[in-house]
């Protein structure tokens, strides 16, 4: 398995620069969650990764939807509006899915192990 390049605090970069407004957000979130679940497996990181990154999009989607209403951009602010709820979806399976590996470890089932759990029933 890959391992994702870290920070001291636990925190797996997102970002080639952390000093930007986006790489601080980032930081809290990921932060935010490594106190909430302590320290996370290498599976675990990459999903908090990816979460972390998700709300930074929907932080971007949202500000570029608010301009588009703002300019009566009613094409543009629709289309916002399904990205927003798409990627509103994915963010909440992401942190479904961290929270299932944070609470279980690496202990959650495998897909192989669903499979065969259905062989026997």
């Amino acid at each position: 398995m890959a391992r994702t390049p870290m920070m001291t605090s636990g925190v797996p970069r997102g970002y080639a620069n952390h000093k930007s407004p986006e790489a601080w957000r980032y930081r809290q979130f990921c932060l935010a969650k490594v106190a909430r679940y302590g320290k996370l497996s290498g599976d675990a990181l990459i999903i908090l990764r990816e979460a972390a990154l998700c709300t930074i999009e929907l932080e971007r989607l949202h500000t570029q939807a608010e301009h588009a209403h703002l300019k009566n951009r009613r094409r543009d602010a629709s289309r916002l509006a399904r990205t927003i709820a798409s990627a509103r979806k994915q963010l909440l399976d992401l942190e479904r899915r961290l929270e299932e590996l944070a609470v279980h470890g690496n202990r959650t089932p495998q897909a192989r192990e669903i499979f065969n759990s259905g062989d026997a029933a």
